[in-house]
């Protein structure tokens, strides 16, 4: 484990990231976290990416995802794994992995395609799959 702040992180955890995470804890910023693996490939995940940054309580405080304000806890976040942190209100990069790497997501009708392959194949209408792919491309932090 390596301790900063406070906080308390897996020690393959990134300098970068606990100072940002450190810097996040307890403030009112919502934050995205993109996660992969230690190639920067992204995990695409879709759910538990979005928040602010609380701490657990115990011997050991480590950083969680509050999802939103009226939330008293929340799971714990997956430091060594973080690839991509974005500020949602302004889309601002707080953080990237070097050789951040994620699929494209384009909609078709109904249908959300990751790379091409189908992703999401049965949205209630195609703007419903353009706010998917949107989501998962990025460039907007609601569905």
């Amino acid at each position: 484990m390596k301790e900063l702040n406070g906080l308390s992180f897996h020690a393959n955890t990134k300098l970068a990231v606990m100072l940002v995470l450190s810097t996040l804890y307890n403030s009112k910023e919502r934050v995205r976290f993109w996660y992969g693996d230690g190639s920067g490939k992204s995990w695409n995940e879709e759910n538990d990416v979005m928040g602010r940054v609380g701490r657990s309580t115990g011997s050991r405080k480590i950083p969680l995802l509050i999802k939103n304000s009226n939330s008293t806890g929340g799971g714990g976040i997956i430091c060594d794994r973080i690839i991509k942190i974005v500020r949602t209100r302004d889309n601002r990069v707080l953080y990237v992995n070097n050789n951040f790497n994620q699929s494209v997501f384009k909609a078709v009708d109904c249908e959300v395609l990751q790379d091409g392959e189908t992703f999401a194949p049965n949205c209630k209408s195609p703007e419903a799959a353009q706010r998917l792919a949107d989501y998962m491309n990025g460039k907007r932090h609601s569905k």
